[in-house]
Protein backbone atom coordinates (compact mmCIF):
# COMPACT_ATOMS: atom_id res chain seq x y z
CA UNK A 1 0.00 0.00 0.00
CA UNK A 2 1.24 3.83 -0.66
CA UNK A 3 1.99 6.01 1.83
CA UNK A 4 -0.08 9.02 1.88
CA UNK A 5 0.35 11.67 -0.59
CA UNK A 6 3.43 14.36 0.59
CA UNK A 7 3.42 16.81 -2.71
CA UNK A 8 0.06 16.01 -4.84
CA UNK A 9 -3.08 17.49 -4.14
CA UNK A 10 -1.87 19.44 -1.00
CA UNK A 11 -4.48 21.83 -2.50
CA UNK A 12 -7.26 21.07 -4.75
CA UNK A 13 -8.54 23.55 -7.31
CA UNK A 14 -11.56 22.50 -8.96
CA UNK A 15 -13.18 23.51 -11.84
CA UNK A 16 -16.59 23.06 -13.56
CA UNK A 17 -15.41 24.08 -16.95
CA UNK A 18 -12.51 26.05 -18.62
CA UNK A 19 -10.57 26.51 -21.68
CA UNK A 20 -7.44 24.27 -20.13
CA UNK A 21 -6.00 23.20 -17.12
CA UNK A 22 -2.76 24.10 -17.72
CA UNK A 23 -3.86 27.56 -19.22
CA UNK A 24 -5.36 28.03 -16.09
CA UNK A 25 -2.19 26.94 -13.87
CA UNK A 26 -0.29 29.03 -15.81
CA UNK A 27 -2.51 32.40 -14.92
CA UNK A 28 -2.09 31.75 -11.63
CA UNK A 29 1.36 31.27 -11.59
CA UNK A 30 1.70 34.23 -14.04
CA UNK A 31 -0.17 36.53 -11.40
CA UNK A 32 2.43 35.83 -8.80
CA UNK A 33 0.04 34.24 -6.48
CA UNK A 34 1.60 31.74 -3.53
CA UNK A 35 0.63 28.88 -4.84
CA UNK A 36 1.55 25.55 -3.07
CA UNK A 37 3.96 22.62 -4.56
CA UNK A 38 1.56 19.74 -5.84
CA UNK A 39 -1.82 22.04 -6.21
CA UNK A 40 -3.49 20.62 -8.83
CA UNK A 41 -6.22 22.19 -10.96
CA UNK A 42 -8.97 19.61 -12.23
CA UNK A 43 -12.04 20.71 -14.20
CA UNK A 44 -14.90 18.17 -15.34
CA UNK A 45 -14.86 20.09 -18.83
CA UNK A 46 -11.62 21.32 -20.97
CA UNK A 47 -13.06 23.52 -23.61
CA UNK A 48 -9.49 23.74 -25.33
CA UNK A 49 -8.18 20.87 -24.00
CA UNK A 50 -3.79 21.04 -25.33
CA UNK A 51 -1.58 18.05 -25.75
CA UNK A 52 1.83 17.31 -27.26
CA UNK A 53 2.91 19.25 -30.69
CA UNK A 54 -0.12 21.69 -30.82
CA UNK A 55 -2.76 18.88 -30.67
CA UNK A 56 -6.21 19.11 -28.87
CA UNK A 57 -7.14 16.36 -26.17
CA UNK A 58 -10.35 15.80 -26.15
CA UNK A 59 -12.71 14.55 -23.55
CA UNK A 60 -15.83 13.32 -22.57
CA UNK A 61 -17.34 15.79 -19.48
CA UNK A 62 -17.56 13.29 -16.35
CA UNK A 63 -16.13 10.52 -17.61
CA UNK A 64 -12.25 11.41 -17.48
CA UNK A 65 -9.54 12.80 -15.32
CA UNK A 66 -8.33 16.37 -16.81
CA UNK A 67 -5.92 17.78 -14.48
CA UNK A 68 -3.04 19.97 -14.02
CA UNK A 69 -0.36 19.85 -11.11
CA UNK A 70 2.02 22.73 -10.44
CA UNK A 71 5.05 21.71 -9.19
CA UNK A 72 8.74 23.18 -7.97
CA UNK A 73 11.30 21.10 -9.16
CA UNK A 74 14.33 23.63 -8.59
CA UNK A 75 16.80 20.39 -7.94
CA UNK A 76 16.75 19.47 -12.05
CA UNK A 77 19.43 21.57 -14.23
CA UNK A 78 17.26 22.73 -17.04
CA UNK A 79 19.08 20.20 -19.20
CA UNK A 80 17.77 17.34 -17.02
CA UNK A 81 14.06 18.49 -17.00
CA UNK A 82 12.96 15.39 -18.90
CA UNK A 83 13.82 13.42 -15.89
CA UNK A 84 10.58 14.91 -14.80
CA UNK A 85 8.73 13.33 -17.76
CA UNK A 86 10.04 10.23 -16.74
CA UNK A 87 8.58 10.22 -13.26
CA UNK A 88 5.55 10.92 -14.13
CA UNK A 89 5.57 8.73 -16.67
CA UNK A 90 6.02 6.02 -14.73
CA UNK A 91 3.89 6.82 -12.12
CA UNK A 92 0.91 6.54 -14.19
CA UNK A 93 2.60 3.61 -15.98
CA UNK A 94 3.14 1.92 -12.42
CA UNK A 95 -0.66 3.01 -11.02
CA UNK A 96 -2.19 1.31 -14.49
CA UNK A 97 -0.21 -1.68 -13.98
CA UNK A 98 -1.87 -2.60 -10.81
CA UNK A 99 -5.28 -1.19 -12.44
CA UNK A 100 -5.61 -2.84 -15.29
CA UNK A 101 -6.54 -6.61 -15.89
CA UNK A 102 -3.98 -6.86 -18.63
CA UNK A 103 -0.01 -8.44 -19.43
CA UNK A 104 1.68 -5.67 -17.49
CA UNK A 105 4.05 -5.21 -20.81
CA UNK A 106 1.00 -3.84 -22.63
CA UNK A 107 1.00 -0.97 -20.86
CA UNK A 108 4.13 1.42 -21.75
CA UNK A 109 5.35 4.96 -22.86
CA UNK A 110 5.29 6.07 -26.32
CA UNK A 111 7.85 8.71 -26.58
CA UNK A 112 7.71 11.32 -25.46
CA UNK A 113 4.75 11.00 -23.35
CA UNK A 114 1.71 9.61 -24.28
CA UNK A 115 0.83 6.35 -22.49
CA UNK A 116 -0.41 2.86 -24.29
CA UNK A 117 -2.70 -0.50 -23.27
CA UNK A 118 -1.65 -2.43 -26.27
CA UNK A 119 -1.23 -0.14 -29.14
CA UNK A 120 -3.69 2.05 -28.48
CA UNK A 121 -3.33 5.55 -26.17
CA UNK A 122 -4.82 5.62 -22.50
CA UNK A 123 -3.58 8.82 -21.70
CA UNK A 124 -1.62 11.86 -22.25
CA UNK A 125 0.89 13.99 -20.75
CA UNK A 126 2.03 17.88 -20.94
CA UNK A 127 4.45 19.24 -19.53
CA UNK A 128 5.55 22.89 -19.88
CA UNK A 129 8.57 24.02 -17.72
CA UNK A 130 10.05 27.65 -16.94
CA UNK A 131 13.37 28.15 -16.65
CA UNK A 132 15.47 31.07 -15.31
CA UNK A 133 19.30 31.27 -15.58
CA UNK A 134 20.41 27.18 -14.34
CA UNK A 135 17.45 25.82 -12.63
CA UNK A 136 13.58 25.22 -13.44
CA UNK A 137 11.56 27.41 -11.38
CA UNK A 138 8.09 25.73 -12.35
CA UNK A 139 6.42 23.24 -14.15
CA UNK A 140 2.83 22.64 -15.12
CA UNK A 141 2.07 18.57 -15.65
CA UNK A 142 -1.02 18.62 -17.42
CA UNK A 143 -2.81 14.75 -17.71
CA UNK A 144 -5.10 13.22 -19.58
CA UNK A 145 -6.36 9.79 -18.64
CA UNK A 146 -9.32 8.54 -19.89
CA UNK A 147 -11.30 6.04 -17.46
CA UNK A 148 -14.98 5.74 -18.33
CA UNK A 149 -15.34 6.86 -21.84
CA UNK A 150 -16.71 4.37 -24.10
CA UNK A 151 -17.16 5.88 -27.75
CA UNK A 152 -14.43 8.46 -29.16
CA UNK A 153 -14.39 10.50 -31.98
CA UNK A 154 -13.49 9.20 -35.51
CA UNK A 155 -10.77 11.85 -35.64
CA UNK A 156 -9.25 10.03 -32.88
CA UNK A 157 -6.33 7.85 -34.23
CA UNK A 158 -6.69 5.16 -31.59
CA UNK A 159 -8.10 6.18 -28.14
CA UNK A 160 -8.99 3.63 -25.81
CA UNK A 161 -9.95 3.70 -21.83
CA UNK A 162 -9.62 1.95 -18.60
CA UNK A 163 -13.27 0.95 -18.66
CA UNK A 164 -12.72 -0.17 -22.28
CA UNK A 165 -10.01 -2.18 -21.37
CA UNK A 166 -11.12 -3.65 -18.30
CA UNK A 167 -14.66 -4.35 -19.11
CA UNK A 168 -16.15 -2.08 -16.50
CA UNK A 169 -16.64 1.15 -14.67
CA UNK A 170 -14.15 2.85 -12.59
CA UNK A 171 -14.92 5.05 -9.30
CA UNK A 172 -13.27 8.87 -10.86
CA UNK A 173 -12.21 9.70 -7.28
CA UNK A 174 -10.86 6.48 -6.70
CA UNK A 175 -8.83 6.96 -9.51
CA UNK A 176 -7.91 9.80 -9.11
CA UNK A 177 -6.68 9.29 -5.22
CA UNK A 178 -4.77 5.82 -6.19
CA UNK A 179 -2.67 7.79 -9.35
CA UNK A 180 -1.79 10.63 -6.86
CA UNK A 181 -0.14 8.24 -4.63
CA UNK A 182 1.44 6.94 -7.72
CA UNK A 183 2.74 9.80 -9.16
CA UNK A 184 3.61 11.40 -5.33
CA UNK A 185 6.17 8.40 -4.83
CA UNK A 186 7.84 8.84 -8.57
CA UNK A 187 8.14 12.89 -7.72
CA UNK A 188 9.78 12.42 -4.31
CA UNK A 189 12.45 9.94 -6.11
CA UNK A 190 13.37 12.51 -8.24
CA UNK A 191 13.52 15.21 -5.39
CA UNK A 192 15.66 12.87 -3.63
CA UNK A 193 17.88 12.64 -6.36
CA UNK A 194 17.85 9.06 -7.79
CA UNK A 195 16.18 9.25 -10.86
CA UNK A 196 19.20 7.31 -12.21
CA UNK A 197 17.25 4.33 -10.85
CA UNK A 198 14.26 5.01 -13.31
CA UNK A 199 16.39 5.84 -16.07
CA UNK A 200 16.48 1.45 -17.20
CA UNK A 201 12.67 1.27 -15.83
CA UNK A 202 11.97 3.92 -18.21
CA UNK A 203 13.82 2.33 -21.29
CA UNK A 204 12.12 -0.70 -20.14
CA UNK A 205 8.72 0.27 -20.63
CA UNK A 206 8.68 2.44 -24.04
CA UNK A 207 6.55 1.23 -26.58
CA UNK A 208 7.79 -0.85 -28.94
CA UNK A 209 11.23 -1.30 -27.35
CA UNK A 210 13.88 -3.50 -28.83
CA UNK A 211 11.44 -4.05 -31.79
CA UNK A 212 12.53 -3.68 -35.52
CA UNK A 213 10.15 -1.21 -36.81
CA UNK A 214 9.23 1.21 -39.77
CA UNK A 215 10.13 5.40 -38.39
CA UNK A 216 9.79 8.29 -40.77
CA UNK A 217 13.16 9.62 -38.93
CA UNK A 218 14.09 13.53 -40.04
CA UNK A 219 11.85 12.90 -43.18
CA UNK A 220 13.13 9.59 -44.41
CA UNK A 221 11.93 5.99 -43.91
CA UNK A 222 13.54 3.59 -42.03
CA UNK A 223 13.60 0.18 -40.17
CA UNK A 224 14.69 0.78 -36.93
CA UNK A 225 14.55 -0.20 -32.97
CA UNK A 226 14.33 2.01 -30.39
CA UNK A 227 17.07 1.15 -27.43
CA UNK A 228 16.60 3.53 -25.14
CA UNK A 229 16.68 7.53 -24.20
CA UNK A 230 19.61 10.03 -24.11
CA UNK A 231 20.77 12.26 -21.10
CA UNK A 232 18.54 15.28 -22.97
CA UNK A 233 15.63 12.57 -23.64
CA UNK A 234 16.26 12.29 -27.34
CA UNK A 235 15.11 8.82 -28.54
CA UNK A 236 17.70 6.93 -29.37
CA UNK A 237 17.17 4.44 -32.87
CA UNK A 238 19.49 1.63 -33.78
CA UNK A 239 18.89 0.83 -37.40
CA UNK A 240 19.34 -2.24 -39.26
CA UNK A 241 23.43 -1.89 -40.15
CA UNK A 242 24.21 -0.45 -36.38
CA UNK A 243 23.90 3.02 -36.58
CA UNK A 244 22.30 4.77 -34.18
CA UNK A 245 20.35 7.99 -34.20
CA UNK A 246 19.06 10.44 -31.91
CA UNK A 247 16.09 11.96 -32.66
CA UNK A 248 13.81 15.12 -31.61
CA UNK A 249 10.41 15.30 -30.60
CA UNK A 250 9.62 16.34 -33.97
CA UNK A 251 11.97 14.25 -35.76
CA UNK A 252 10.80 10.89 -36.00
CA UNK A 253 6.82 9.26 -36.26
CA UNK A 254 5.77 6.08 -35.76
CA UNK A 255 4.62 3.72 -38.78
Amino acid sequence: MLPDTFVFSNNMIKLDATTSTNDYAQALLTKGENIAEGTVVIADKQLMGRGQRGNSWVSEPGLNLTFSIILYPKFLRPSDQFELSKAISLGIVSYLRTALPVNLSLISVKWPNDIYVGDKKVCGILIENLVSGAKLTHSVVGIGLNVNQTQFSDSLPNPTSMHLVANSAFDLEQVRKELFGYLDARYLTLRNGAWHKMNKEYAASLYRFGEMREYQVKGVLMRAQICGIDDIGRLILESESGEKVHCDFKEVVFS
